[in-house]
């Protein structure tokens, strides 16, 4: 099953006037989320995967290599033709897709170690068609895994998995919630505090403390288990970055509201982003300065 379609996410109350000076609200969004900008959060970044980054391959072409834009050069490969991911355009908003079929796509990335006691935290924008099927994957069954990012195959909803280091239990934050349209999908966790989910930037589950992950070698995969093609994604991804710490909250709403301006056309945070996050006085549109103080 595949969804051209999206939702329209309103993350709050926007306003078009600031200080007395009103702006088109699609001015003051170009202002905030300019074309082409960078995750507002680098630092920690070790997989940043986009689809719009994507060069030199057209609709339907497979994808051999998606190359990793944090700089860190862990590319996601696959080397077997046939278990090659396909490249869709013109899917959302206008951008392309990796789309992967749900028996034998999937991609490896160079990651494999992790120490234990480092937090995580996921990103994906993308959706899926069925149970079991894995995002984003440290794990393979029959091997005490590090993390999985999917739909649980129990209760059928998406969850992010991480497994305890002292007993190899799984520490299960599983929502109520099935991801059967593009959305913002985050994973979180801090050693300090709970492994969480949010959907569309809403936490929608949350488990006990863990204080350290077990680690494996396997390598950090992308639409199925780590080895043995199985559990594979029936659905698209639009763009993934993994960070190897737990980013602070405003760091996570930060980037949730970019995936979410760049990909769901979601309307931007005004509010927040000029009443607290930037206290400026004018900004510059098309090469000329403009007064926001009236």
């Amino acid at each position: 099953m595949r969804k051209l379609g999206h939702r329209r996410k309103a993350r709050a109350t926007m306003m078009s006037c600031l200080r007395g000076f009103c702006l088109p609200v699609a001015v003051l969004f170009m202002v905030l989320s300019p074309a082409g900008a960078a995750p507002p959060v680098e630092d920690g970044l070790v997989l940043h995967l986009d689809a719009d980054a994507i060069t030199g391959l057209s609709d339907g072409d497979s994808v051999e290599q998606w190359d990793d834009l944090s700089g860190e050069a862990n590319h996601a490969t696959q080397d077997t033709e046939a278990n090659r991911p396909t490249y869709k355009t013109d899917i959302l908003e206008g951008k392309p897709v990796v789309r992967f079929d749900g028996s034998n796509s999937h991609l490896f990335t160079p990651i494999t170690d992790w120490a234990s006691e480092v937090g995580i935290t996921l990103f994906a924008v993308g959706f899926n068609s069925g149970p079991q099927e894995r995002f984003i994957s440290k794990d393979r069954t029959g091997v005490a895994g590090h993390f999985m990012f999917w739909e649980d195959g129990v209760n059928n909803k998406f969850t992010y998995y991480l497994r305890n280091s002292a007993d190899s239990t799984w520490y299960v934050a599983n929502s109520d919630k099935l991801v059967r349209d593009f959305a913002v999908l985050t994973g979180r966790w801090d050693p300090d505090g709970p492994v969480e989910v949010y959907i569309d930037g809403t936490l929608e589950a949350s488990t006990s403390n863990l204080s350290a992950a077990n680690t494996n070698d396997l390598p950090v995969t992308i639409g199925a288990d780590s080895v043995n093609n199985d559990h594979n994604l029936d659905g698209d991804i639009a763009e993934i970055l993994i960070y190897d710490r737990a980013l602070s909250d405003s760091e996570r709403e930060d980037v949730e509201l970019y995936l979410g301006q760049k990909w769901l056309d979601w309307e931007p945070d005004i509010e927040t982003k000029f009443a607290t996050d930037v206290d400026i006085d004018s900004a510059t549109l098309n090469g000329e300065l403009v007064s926001l103080t009236g």
